[in-house]
């Protein structure tokens, strides 16, 4: 996913380099350009983890939108048809989603799983801890994974939008960050012990907001 951004960026150079030369046919380029680029990271943010659904769509629902705009295949705006679908999307997550909105539960399992929308999660895992899948968009997540029993080798996979995620772990787990940042970041301020045998990798993406991970 990192080496699809960089190429997005590269082309994206190229593309406004062609419109500073007055290239007829760079606006049209350009124009398409973008809507599709949306629609990519949308299609590889839910194959990064296909369990979690909502955000991905969103952002494909956002770059078909712009699409539509561009090609002018109706009379009137797009913008017009997306938020009513947004507001059915948002009704259903609510009505069927898995902990929507629910905040200071404590988990006591390794599968620290949680999906937050327009809301925050809490959540302190005290059991055996060897993967775990966070989804926040719009939103707010804490995982505290500071007396939980890690696996040699744990993973959390992370989805973000306009949403951000805090991390707590013991000094004696090694940090690895594999999360691919759009107009977001990933930050870890964890001291760690040099004689660390677990390693938890942190790995999925972050689209304007952040990781952070704590001690």
């Amino acid at each position: 996913m990192r080496n699809y951004f960089g190429f997005v960026i590269i082309l994206l150079g190229v593309g406004f380099l062609l419109q500073q030369f007055n290239i007829s046919w760079a606006d049209n380029v350009m124009g398409l350009w973008w809507p599709l680029s949306i629609i990519a990271v949308g299609l590889l943010a839910w194959r990064g983890n296909r369990r979690h659904v909502f955000g991905p769509m969103i952002i494909v629902l956002v770059g078909i939108i712009m699409l539509i705009d561009q090609t002018n295949l109706f009379n009137r705006s797009a913008w017009n048809i997306f938020w009513p679908i947004v507001i059915v999307l948002l009704g259903a997550r609510v009505l069927f989603g898995k902990d929507f909105g629910h905040r200071g539960m404590q988990q006591e399992t390794g599968d620290a799983d949680a999906n937050v929308l327009f809301s925050g999660v809490d959540r302190k895992v005290t059991g055996t801890f060897d993967k775990g899948s966070i989804s926040a968009w719009f939103g707010g997540a804490k995982l505290d994974l500071r007396d939980a029993q890690f696996a040699d080798q744990a993973t959390l996979n992370v989805s973000l939008g306009f949403g951000g995620l805090e991390v707590w772990v013991p000094k004696h787990v090694r940090i690895v960050t594999k999360v691919t940042p759009v107009l977001g970041g990933v930050e870890d301020k964890t001291q760690q012990d040099p004689q660390a045998t677990k390693t938890l990798t942190i790995t999925g993406s972050a689209m304007c907001g952040g990781v952070s991970v704590k001690n």
